[in-house]
């Protein structure tokens, strides 16, 4: 059985879907003339498009598109297979669609896409086990910019003296099953100005919602992030970070 959970502070938020067909499958597209599978809306994808699932699109010899990331299938002897008992990758379908794949972030754990004009995640998503909820290295709040961004992400000094916490996106709890995952959830780009009471009471009991649902589930895809339509917005600190309204934070329990 699969279930979407949507948790809404204040707003419902859809994100564009892969498509399934009846028997649960992925639908990719190709084309009569080309040789990959794409994602629907790939701007690789220009003639016209032959929908298909995407065993078939393996099964006949058709690769992905590295330009959209369309999703895989995992072999049945690997250890997602074997902890939830399926052939779908969960990495691949935690991921929201994104028209411009090459611009995802990736940490241990957890995946970003940032956005500048903002200073933080449009959204991060990862897949949360049960056996990384378990896991048990200490919070070591490590805070500092992410270089992996390009345009550079928000810093220490945006946040020092605004009267708003660096609120987990991805949150350290979720991520304490490595000491690279961990050290890697302290990235200001995982980070959204919140308010205290918000931070540290209503997020903070969602966040712990998420993780018994993980150990009850076994497994779940996670996406976050904070609504950045609604403005104008207040901002802080020396990069203009823009204070969220309102978040959303999606669970696939697959």
């Amino acid at each position: 059985m699969k279930r979407i959970i949507t948790v809404v502070l204040c707003l419902f938020v859809l994100f564009p879907a892969v498509a399934f067909s009846e028997n649960g499958d992925f639908i990719v597209y190709i084309t009569k003339s080309g040789t990959k599978y794409h994602l629907d809306g790939c701007p690789s994808l220009r003639s016209s498009k032959i929908p298909i699932t995407l065993s078939e699109a393996i099964a006949q010899g058709y690769e992905p598109c590295s330009r959209c990331n369309p999703p895989t299938l995992v072999s049945t002897d690997s250890q997602l297979t074997s902890t939830i008992g399926t052939s779908i990758d969960l990495e691949a379908l935690a991921l929201p669609y994104c028209r411009t794949p090459e611009n995802i972030v990736h940490h241990t754990g957890y995946s970003l896409l940032y956005s500048e004009e903002n200073e933080q995640a449009v959204w991060v998503a990862y897949v949360l086990t049960a056996e990384e909820v378990a896991g048990n290295f200490d919070r070591n709040d490590n805070f500092r910019a992410d270089s992996d961004i390009v345009t550079g992400s928000a810093s220490l000094s945006d946040y020092k003296g605004s009267g708003y916490d660096r609120g987990h996106l991805a949150p350290a709890a979720d991520l304490k099953w490595s000491r690279a995952s961990m050290n890697d959830s302290f990235y200001l780009s995982n980070m959204s100005p919140q308010a205290p009471g918000f931070n540290r009471g209503v997020w903070k009991k969602l966040e712990e919602w998420v993780r018994e649902e993980a150990t009850a589930e076994r497994a779940v895809c996670v996406v976050t992030g904070p609504i950045l339509t609604d403005g104008p917005y207040e901002t802080i600190g020396g990069n203009g970070v823009t204070v969220p309204k309102r978040y959303y934070k999606v669970l696939l329990d697959w």
